[in-house]
Formats: structure tokens, C-alpha cells, sequence
């Protein structure tokens, strides 16, 4: 995807999750296209579930971090939708007792899932480009 023909701009981000999705299609796009032949719309959610009771003290739960990625890829010049969809990713993660590092292990699931849903998408606009 190289050259103004099949430059991608990609929407600004909302969220901590959202950017760093943003952040992975942006470089995969080349870097910053903000005069792109194409528009990337993105809307990125981000969701911890599925945590199993914990034991005493230092034992851990388990959770699920799943990041969903919903885009629409415009045409600029026509206003066409080439291609639009949604592709998630999930994320295993353990989660201590103590509140910090929860966190911590939130974020770092989030990020794993946020770098793999970006990798999906990406292929997607890639694939729709090349037709």
C-alpha cells in the first residue's frame, strides 16, 4: 500500500485502546496519511470478562480481554465504501489480588488484543485495496 493511490488515513482515536490499534494500522499504513486516497473509520471497544473466583491472599483469577475493532474504509474521492466490518481479538490474562497489578494485567491483555485485532483489520484493507 505504498503511494498516494492507496494512501489510508485513519480516524482519530477516543480511547487508550482504541490508539493503540490506531497506532499498529497507522504504521502498518505507512506512517500518518492524513490526505489519504482512503478513509479508515475505526471504532474500537475493549472488554475484561469471564474472571473465575479467586483464592486467599496472592492466588489469581482468570479473564478474557477482548478488543473489538468495527471499521469502514470510504473512498475520498467518491465517497464509496470499499469495504466495512468487524474482527475482534481476545486476550488471556491472570489477575492478582492486589488492585495495581490488575490493572497492570488489564492493560497489558488489552494491548496483546489490540495488536492482533490491528493485524486483522490491516489484512482486510489490504485485501480490499488490492482487488
Amino acid at each position: 500500500m505504498s503511494g498516494q493511490k492507496q494512501s489510508v488515513s485513519v480516524s482519530v482515536a477516543d480511547s487508550r485502546v482504541e490508539q493503540t490499534v490506531r497506532n499498529e494500522l497507522v504504521l502498518g499504513f505507512g506512517g500518518e496519511q492524513p490526505d489519504g486516497a482512503y478513509r479508515l473509520d475505526l471504532t474500537v471497544s475493549s472488554t475484561v470478562a469471564g474472571v473465575l473466583p479467586g483464592g486467599v491472599d496472592n492466588e489469581f483469577s482468570a479473564a478474557r480481554a477482548t478488543v473489538t475493532a468495527k471499521y469502514v474504509l470510504e473512498n475520498v474521492a467518491t465517497g464509496e465504501t470499499v469495504k466495512s466490518g468487524s474482527r475482534f481479538a481476545d486476550a488471556q490474562l491472570d489477575l492478582p489480588s492486589q488492585h495495581f497489578a490488575q490493572v497492570r494485567a488489564k492493560r497489558e491483555a488489552e494491548d496483546r488484543a489490540a495488536h492482533a485485532v490491528a493485524v486483522l483489520v490491516r489484512a482486510d484493507v489490504a485485501s480490499a485495496l488490492a482487488r
